[in-house]
């Protein structure tokens, strides 16, 4: 009985030490931030007219477990527009653990995998 117990807590720690290996950990907002430019700005997966010096980033809330970044337009100056609105057009999370980007979906209300048809770039 030992012998399967200490088999099993052998196991157990490979795979979590194994886990822990392949995933990213992201350990700050500016990390999370990164992430999010990297993987949305930086491949075009963002459709949108606006400039991408006139986007900002911003972990709207956080968790143990998440970030959650809104991706903002800019205005005034040379972005146009009302300086004094700066809406939010894509929010974003990712998760701490594992550095894995959801995409939040409003019409289903609900983070999802992959971006919403109406935001993948044209």
């Amino acid at each position: 009985m030992k012998r399967i117990s200490w088999i099993i807590l052998c196991a157990i720690t490979f795979l979590i030490t194994d886990t822990a290996v392949a995933n990213t950990l992201v350990a700050n907002e500016k990390e999370a931030i990164d992430i999010v430019i990297k993987n949305v700005i930086a491949n075009g997966l963002l459709y949108s007219n606006t400039p991408k010096e006139c986007l900002g980033y911003a972990v709207i809330d956080s968790t143990n477990l998440v970030y959650n970044i809104g991706i903002s337009e800019h205005h005034g100056g040379k972005c146009g527009g009302d300086p004094r609105v700066q809406p939010i057009v894509v929010r974003l999370r990712v998760e701490r653990t594992t550095g894995k980007l959801l995409w939040y979906d409003a019409v289903d209300g609900e983070y999802v995998d992959q971006p919403p048809h109406h935001l993948i770039s044209k």
